[in-house]
C-alpha cells in the first residue's frame, strides 16, 4: 500500500498515544536506564546494548548501526512487513485505536485484484456460516458445541459457524452478492459434483482460518456425527491459503506469546479452544499437519520458547520428534509438554 494514501496527521496523532516501550519490549528485552530504556539492537550483531528508546520522544535510536525511528518503523523493519501492516501490528500491541486503518483493512493483505476479490469472498462467507449456527436448522450443531462447553463468547472469538446440509445454499448466497461460480471455486470452499458447485463444508461446524494479520483466508469443517466421513476437511489450497505456512490462531496468540516469552503448539482447533477456555491464550495449532519449516519461520519471529503439546498417540509422538529436529536446527528454545496419561490430546 502506498504510504501517501494515508493522512499523516492522523498517524502522528495516534502515535502520540502509543507507548513505544511497550511495543518494542514485545520484541526485545529492554532495561530502564535513567529516563530512557536500552536493549540489544536487533538490526545488527549487537553484544552490548546500543539501542536506546525514549518514551518521552517516542523514538528509538541505535548508536552503532544508526537504526532509528518510531514504533511503526521498528515493527516494519523487525518483521519486514509493509507500512500499513506495521501500523496494524502497533495498534494491536499498544491498544491505541487507529480508525483510519479500516479503509485499508482488507486491501493491504492481498497483492493483486484477483487476490483482493478472493479475500472479500472468503470474508463474506463467515456471515453466512455464523448466521446458520443461530437459526433453528443449526440447533444440532449449536447443541454439540454446548456439549463441548463452548459458549457464545468462544463462538464469537474464534468465529465458529455451521454449514447446512444443503450445499447449494452458500453458492446461492455468494452469487446473490455478485460473485461468479468461477470465483467461488477459486476460493477453495466449493467443489464440482455432477457439473454443479457445492459447499465443501455442508453439514459441518466451521472454523474460520485467519492469516497472520487476522484476515479469514480459508475454513475447516468438522463432523459432529462421528460415524460419517472424515472428521475434518479444509478448504482447498488457494493463492490466499497454504496449510504448510499458516498456523491456526497465530493472529490472536502472537501478542500473548511475546508477553509470556513462550507459545504452545498443538495439533487441532479444539485443542486451541480448550486451552483458551482454561486461560492459556498463547496457543496455536498446525491443523493436523506436521510442523513445517514455514511454520517455524513465522513462530521464530515471536522470539519465544516453543512448547510442543501434540497428541499422546503414536502419530503425535512421531510428529513431536520431527518437530524437535526442525526446531533444534534453527536454535529455537524448545520444551515438550509431558504426555497426557488419561487423554489423547489437550481437548480431552
Amino acid at each position: 500500500m502506498n504510504n501517501q494514501s494515508f493522512n499523516f496527521n492522523d498517524i502522528n496523532e495516534a502515535l502520540l498515544k502509543v507507548d513505544i516501550v511497550k511495543v518494542i519490549s514485545s520484541y526485545i528485552t529492554l532495561t530502564q536506564k535513567g529516563r530512557n530504556y536500552v536493549g540489544l539492537c536487533p538490526f545488527h550483531n549487537d553484544t552490548n546494548p546500543s539501542l536506546s528508546v525514549s518514551p518521552e520522544k517516542r523514538i528509538y535510536k541505535c548508536f552503532v548501526c544508526g537504526a532509528g525511528g518510531s514504533a511503526v518503523t521498528f515493527v516494519q523493519d523487525y518483521e519486514k512487513i509493509s507500512f500499513t501492516k506495521a501500523l496494524q501490528t502497533v495498534q494491536t500491541i499498544s491498544g491505541v485505536s487507529m480508525p483510519f486503518l479500516q479503509q485499508f483493512d482488507s486491501r493491504d493483505t492481498a497483492t493483486n485484484d484477483e487476490e483482493k476479490r478472493l479475500l472479500e469472498l472468503v470474508q463474506s462467507i463467515q456471515s453466512f456460516y455464523g448466521f446458520q449456527l443461530k437459526v433453528a436448522a443449526g440447533s444440532k450443531a449449536l447443541n454439540y458445541l454446548r456439549s463441548r462447553h463452548i459458549d457464545d463468547a468462544i463462538i464469537e472469538r474464534f468465529q465458529l459457524g455451521y454449514s447446512l446440509s444443503d450445499g447449494k445454499l452458500l453458492i446461492n448466497f455468494l452469487t446473490s452478492k455478485g460473485f461468479t461460480i468461477d470465483e467461488i471455486l477459486k476460493s477453495g470452499i466449493a467443489s464440482y459434483i455432477d457439473g454443479e458447485a457445492y459447499d465443501m463444508m455442508r453439514d459441518r461446524i466451521t472454523f474460520a482460518i485467519h492469516n497472520h494479520y487476522g484476515k479469514i483466508v480459508a475454513y475447516s469443517g468438522r463432523r459432529f456425527d462421528e460415524i460419517k466421513d472424515q472428521k475434518y476437511i479444509n478448504s482447498q489450497e488457494t493463492k490466499l491459503f497454504r496449510k504448510s505456512s499458516i498456523v491456526y490462531n497465530f493472529n490472536n496468540a502472537s501478542l500473548e506469546a511475546r508477553k509470556t516469552g513462550h507459545i504452545y503448539v498443538v495439533e487441532g482447533f479444539m485443542d486451541v479452544i480448550a486451552l483458551y477456555r482454561s486461560g492459556v491464550h498463547n496457543v496455536v495449532a498446525t491443523m493436523g499437519t506436521a510442523l513445517t519449516s514455514e511454520h517455524i519461520k513465522e513462530l521464530a519471529k515471536l522470539k519465544a520458547e516453543i512448547r510442543i503439546m501434540f497428541d499422546s498417540d503414536r502419530a503425535g509422538r512421531i510428529a513431536t520428534l520431527r518437530a524437535l529436529d526442525l526446531l533444534e536446527s534453527k536454535n529455537i528454545p524448545i520444551k515438550i509438554v509431558k504426555s497426557f496419561e488419561e487423554a489423547k490430546d489437550a481437548d480431552e
